[in-house]
């Protein structure tokens, strides 16, 4: 018996797309990011990258080569 597809899931809000982007480009994960806005003090562990507002996600973007080099530098 034929089992449905399972739903695509939602388009990310408009605001995130620099972030994920800038992810994707450098191979940068959701759990990586988690991480350091988690030591950063900035978002709990689980504070998924969906649940960013505009000005946090326009911050990530603008300061994604340190956060970016921060995270090369613990992996």
């Amino acid at each position: 018996m034929p089992t449905p597809l399972d739903p695509e899931p939602a388009p990310a809000p408009a605001h995130l797309r620099p972030v994920l982007d800038l992810m994707a480009r450098d191979g940068i994960s959701e759990a990586q990011i988690q991480s350091v806005m988690a030591s950063y003090g900035y978002m709990t562990p689980d504070t998924p990258i969906t649940a960013y507002d505009e000005e946090f996600a326009g911050w990530v973007a603008s300061s994604w080569d340190q956060i970016r080099d921060y995270i090369r530098s613990i992996s």
